[in-house]
């Protein structure tokens, strides 16, 4: 059972989402955010909560809860926000380089040369029909409209695909 204060305090964060949703058009609240760490440290936990309940272990969220959150169109899988996030940086790259080949040894964003390196990995197992691949059609396209090349040139060249 909750506590007043307890149920309170969700619906309070809850407003506070929709309040995010409504200024930036979605509910994918940075886990690091300083605007309102609160929120952040709390959709993580509905997320957490959320995945627990999936496997039938002791949650605190209710199918109220969740239906409120699935109808403001909450991403329950944090990686497919991380894709998301990376995506957007990918898009920042292009906007300010020209262009989408992020360099292997990228000092003002590492974080996005890995990821880059990493979707020509997931690329690569998605056409072999690997199923560690965690590529999707979806994703292939948009980083197809974004004009990423998901081959190496250099692998091509050396025979290496």
């Amino acid at each position: 059972a909750y506590t007043v204060h307890q149920a309170g305090r969700w619906q309070q964060r809850f407003d506070e989402l929709v309040e995010f949703k409504n200024e930036y058009g979605h509910c994918c609240v940075p886990s690091h955010w300083p605007q309102n760490s609160p929120l952040a440290q709390w959709v993580k936990r509905q997320r957490s909560q959320y995945k627990l309940k999936k496997e039938d272990r002791h949650s605190n969220m209710t199918d109220e809860r969740g239906n409120a959150l699935g109808d403001l169109g909450f991403v329950w899988d944090s990686h497919a926000i991380f894709w998301e996030e990376k995506l957007s940086e990918l898009f920042s790259f292009r906007d300010i380089h020209g262009h989408c080949n992020v360099p292997t040894k990228y000092p003002d964003n590492p974080q996005l040369a890995i990821w880059a390196k990493c979707q020509r990995r997931q690329f690569k197992l998605f056409t072999t029909g690997d199923k560690r691949s965690n590529m999707t059609l979806e994703r292939l396209s948009k980083l197809s409209d974004a004009g990423f090349v998901l081959f190496n040139q250099r692998n091509l060249k050396n025979g290496r695909n």
